[in-house]
């Protein structure tokens, strides 16, 4: 079997373009394994890193709910709310990544956060509070 050169042109053209296509969708897990690293270990540096400039948080659970608009908005509550006595775990599951075109990436997924705080059960017999939320997210950009 013949190659022509320009069948092997548009084949390694075409690779390129799987590699990028692979390699984008490896910077956008990583930036979401930060995200949740950042946010587990209160590495506001790391928080900062990763977040949009015009970052919208918004939360609904039950009768809970909150709002945050800005980077420096969401970092101030991350900061507020990790201290010593907090511990918080992210789990991130099932994750679609599309890569819509040359500067824009999509990502849907699951994610699960369990935070305890240790400090609410200081100097008694009950167990420290926990809570857990597990919610769908959205990303682009």
């Amino acid at each position: 079997m013949s190659v022509t050169l320009e069948e092997l042109v548009r084949e390694v053209q075409e690779l390129r373009t799987q590699v990028a296509r692979i390699d984008d969708i490896e910077a956008v897990k990583r930036t979401k394994y930060k995200y949740w690293r950042s946010f587990d270990t209160a590495d506001l540096q790391g928080m900062s890193e990763v977040l949009h400039p015009d970052v919208v948080l918004s939360v609904v659970a039950g009768i809970y709910s909150m709002r945050l608009e800005g980077r420096d908005a969401y970092v101030e509550m991350v900061k507020q709310g990790a201290h010593a006595d907090m511990i918080s775990h992210h789990n991130g599951h099932h994750g679609e990544i599309d890569i819509v075109g040359r500067t824009r990436r999509s990502a849907l997924g699951i994610s699960m956060m369990t935070c305890s705080n240790i400090a609410a059960a200081s100097g008694s017999m009950a167990p420290p509070s926990i809570a857990t939320a597990m919610s769908g997210w959205t990303a682009s950009g």
